[in-house]
């Protein structure tokens, strides 16, 4: 700027002043600006917090999982990562007592679903899962 760098103290002088001005300038811009979005708002604490992570300059980042590897293929779609994680948790016990060795003479049973059915008779209904993110499972 030729008037920062100028070695006329006049031209310095009304160059402070004017930056004073700007500057309350714009910061009454601001506020007037808040406000009517803040008068015009129905969530005023919502609002507010958006006001102030701007300007924090702090912003959500979006930590959600993009890609999972699921029997050899990438999936990028978030209703099938749900999906996909909603199946492994329904079936992971039944993987896991299939590969422990049963012992039939503890509970008289075939096998530890088989004893879980006996000894429970109401019906578990099934979970299913939706999409979240990362920030909404936090919240939790």
């Amino acid at each position: 700027m030729i008037s920062r760098d100028s070695n006329n103290s006049k031209l310095k002088t009304y160059y402070k002043s004017y930056c004073l001005i700007l500057s309350k300038v714009i910061k009454a811009a601001k506020q007037l600006c808040y406000n009517n979005k803040l008068s015009n708002s129905k969530n005023k604490i919502k609002t507010t917090w958006v006001i102030i992570k701007t300007e924090t300059c702090k912003t959500n980042t979006n930590k959600a999982t993009q890609l999972i590897n699921t029997d050899g293929k990438l999936i990028t779609n978030e209703q099938s990562i749900a999906n996909s994680f909603s199946n492994y948790v329904l079936t992971v016990a039944d993987k896991m007592t299939s590969n422990v060795k049963n012992d039939k003479t503890s509970l008289n049973c075939n096998n530890p679903t088989d004893c879980l059915h006996k000894n429970f008779k109401i019906p578990c209904s099934n979970l299913k899962l939706k999409y979240t993110t990362p920030n909404e499972t936090e919240k939790i």
